[in-house]
């Protein structure tokens, strides 16, 4: 029973850790842009992204299922008419992105 109480405590305290990471890498992403320093900005934003990775693995959700979910919310502001879709269609490219999986480009 012990091992269990330790594994439970210390899954606890890389949630929390990562938490924290994310408030941190929110404000310097701010900070950068307020300064606007390009590579702090994409630096900051990209650390993010792998931090939301990894607290939905470490809250049991899969991958895929967390990017089922972000192309779900894409379509759905698609329709909704979100301002970044019809002035930039931000939301299409991005869809189309993401069901390419595609690095790089």
């Amino acid at each position: 029973m012990p091992e269990k109480q330790v594994f439970i405590a210390k899954q606890l305290k890389v949630v929390d850790g990562l938490k924290t990471e994310m408030v941190e890498r929110l404000a310097s992403l701010f900070r950068g842009l307020h300064e606007a320093d390009d590579e702090a900005i994409v630096e900051h934003m990209a650390a993010m992204v792998l931090l939301h990775y990894a607290l939905a693995r470490r809250l049991g959700i899969p991958f895929y299922q967390l990017e089922e979910k972000m192309l779900e919310q894409i379509r759905r502001q698609k329709q909704l008419g979100h301002p970044l879709e019809e002035w930039y269609q931000d939301w299409s490219i991005l869809e189309e992105y993401l069901a390419a999986g595609r690095i790089g480009e």
